[in-house]
């Protein structure tokens, strides 16, 4: 129960889960799980390696994550925040430090490409002088539309759970196909290589055994 109160502690630091993709890292499939901790007003990136289990962290003050959008027209804004955080994932790289790994961000797009998101889109509501009845019939369709979006949010959610499940599951499965690939390819060069020492192995006494059938027919004519 300690460990658990720790670990609750430690996604209670880090804040509210906002983003996930799936990227691959040295040939692992990592989670990439985005934490907004609005309290310290702070954004972690944590990876998550589904072989390994090894989990890394980023952590920017939201000053900081600003600054890495304050010359990108498209994502100056910061209510652009899936096209924010899928930026930060693109360049997202594992980097050796002494005997530890520590996540760094790249300059540039890393080889390894994660999962697309859909970017947000931030829609504008027209204001303006309103009577009464105006406004009430507003706030209606503002409810139903907030009913209909919550909805539509959730029904997004489980199929964009279920679709970012299965990705994974392809990413594993793709993953032992390729090693059992490599596998047997390396079984095959194995088994090559011992073939052509053998051949060699016999060519060389074929060799002796002739070089030393010349030299008896050679003593028994001088003979």
């Amino acid at each position: 129960f300690q460990d658990d109160d720790a670990e609750k502690a430690e996604e209670a630091d880090k804040g509210a889960l906002n983003y996930q993709e799936s990227k691959d890292f040295n040939g692992e499939c990592f989670l990439i799980n985005v934490y907004d901790n609005t309290k310290k007003r702070a954004v972690t990136f944590e990876v998550y390696g589904l072989d390994t289990q090894d989990t890394l962290h980023l952590q920017y003050t939201y000053q900081e994550f600003d600054g890495l959008f304050r010359f990108n027209a498209e994502l100056m804004n910061p209510n652009r925040k899936d096209g924010r955080f899928h930026w930060v994932a693109q360049r997202l790289g594992i980097a050796a430090v002494g005997k530890e790994r520590k996540l760094k961000l790249n300059p540039e797009p890393t080889e390894e490409v994660p999962q697309l998101p859909t970017y947000e889109t931030v829609r504008k509501i027209p204001t303006g002088r309103m009577d009464l009845k105006e406004r009430q019939r507003l706030r209606e369709q503002m409810d139903m539309l907030d009913i209909k979006r919550n909805e539509n949010i959730a029904k997004k959610k489980a199929a964009s759970r279920q679709k970012f499940l299965k990705h994974v599951f392809w990413l594993k499965q793709e993953d032992e196909r390729i090693k059992k690939v490599r596998d047997v390819k390396l079984a095959a060069e194995r088994e090559q290589r011992i073939h052509m020492k053998e051949e060699s192995e016999q060519k060389i006494e074929e060799a002796d055994n002739n070089e030393k059938e010349k030299q008896r027919h050679r003593r028994k004519n001088v003979e």
